[in-house]
């Protein structure tokens, strides 16, 4: 290890009407294991909601007091704008990120803590996670690939190519960066609510070593009412996918990496023409099967082809 001495944590959760999980959430962060709660704070950005969020937050900060958390309210200006709201109000030099609707588990921070002084250049850290239905409370860990699962800490070998081989390596709820470089990279996008993750991925993934525990420290819940991404309506092409095309596009990006990316891109297409076609709508996802493109994955491209047909 190159740099032994312990760091601080701001973590960042927007809120917009999750009244219901938002304790959920604030108790994951203050019962972290192994990190001083000193070195925790915790922003709240409250993103014009109409429910009781705003209720539930104050009275996690009188009843946890001697703890800091900190509620910044603002007009509804999206996720991207209250997550980059949060990044400017942050003291720490480590940013994590939580949805209001998932969780840590107690290792998390500890977790993010070891990689950083393991691989203090960095520019991000991340961790496996896995999902949990709400209704059933089936639990299911993500789908690694393209890394070694037996290696506890590791430099992420290819974001791209992981993600298009099996689930995202991490989720904006299993992921933590360092403020200089958040904002080097110009945040989240500001008025996309789909893919804005992504896009923060893929930039980072272009700019900066990644590293990466194979070790599930996150909750990532489904089923969640308002929830977008976890919804099987019928979407287009998302604008991340866009700019990653357009940078291949103008030979921005490296020779040794376009397969990956190329791979991504189809990955996230032949998502779409899965959604579509679980939301009754055969004909678009046809319509982004015969997108080029997205035949970058052939065995899955044949799969969801086949299946768009049955539809």
């Amino acid at each position: 290890m190159q740099n032994q001495s312990p760091v601080s944590f701001s973590v960042i959760i927007p809120v917009y009407n999750k009244a219901t999980s938002l304790r959920r959430a604030v108790m994951s962060v203050l019962d972290q294991a192994g990190i001083a709660p000193e070195r925790v704070e915790i922003i709240l950005v409250d993103d014009g909601s109409n429910d009781e969020s705003v209720v539930v937050i104050k009275a996690l900060q009188t009843e946890f007091a001697n703890r800091c958390i900190r509620l910044h309210q603002q007009q509804n200006a999206g996720v991207s704008a209250a997550r980059n709201t949060g990044v400017s109000l942050a003291s720490n030099p480590l940013i994590a990120f939580l949805d209001a609707d998932d969780s840590y588990k107690p290792s998390f921070l500890a977790t993010i803590e070891e990689l950083y002084l393991r691989f203090p250049d960095c520019g991000a850290f991340g961790t496996a996670y896995e999902f949990i239905w709400q209704a059933s409370g089936e639990k299911k860990k993500a789908r690694l690939r393209g890394l070694d699962p037996e290696r506890r800490w590791q430099i992420l070998p290819d974001f791209f190519l992981s993600a298009a081989q099996g689930d995202l390596p991490f989720n904006t709820s299993s992921m933590c960066v360092r403020k200089d470089v958040f904002e080097d990279l110009g945040g989240f996008p500001v008025g996309e609510n789909m893919g804005e993750d992504q896009s923060l991925f893929c930039e980072l993934a272009l700019a900066q070593q990644i590293a990466y525990s194979p070790n599930a420290c996150a909750h990532y819940f489904q089923e969640v009412s308002g929830s977008l991404m976890q919804t099987e309506s019928a979407v287009g092409e998302m604008p991340f996918s866009q700019r990653l095309q357009n940078k291949l596009d103008h030979g921005a990006i490296p020779t040794n990496r376009m397969p990956a990316v190329r791979a991504y891109i189809a990955g996230h297409l032949l998502d779409l023409a899965r959604r579509n076609i679980r939301g009754g709508n055969p004909q678009a996802a046809k319509q982004l099967l015969k997108d080029a493109r997205s035949k970058a994955l052939k065995l899955k491209w044949c799969y969801w082809r086949l299946r768009s047909l049955i539809a």
